[in-house]
């Protein structure tokens, strides 16, 4: 199973629980899928990655605006 797949699954289970979609998949998240980096969504992932991944975005979105 891809990991494209596997996110199609994540958004229709995501559906039937009433959990929106922005929610299940942050823009930070739905970024790097794109890229091509196969981090597991959100709410299925532990703490370390999902401080990664926000911190890098912050400092990202903070360094350009300083």
């Amino acid at each position: 199973m891809t990991h494209q797949e596997k996110l199609e699954i994540m958004y229709r289970h995501m559906a039937l629980l009433g959990v929106p979609k922005s929610t299940a998949a942050p823009p930070a998240w739905r970024i790097l899928w794109r890229l091509g980096v196969g981090v597991s969504p959100p709410l299925f992932a532990s703490f370390i990655p999902c401080a990664l991944a926000m911190g890098a975005g912050f400092a990202l979105l903070w360094g350009l605006l300083m």
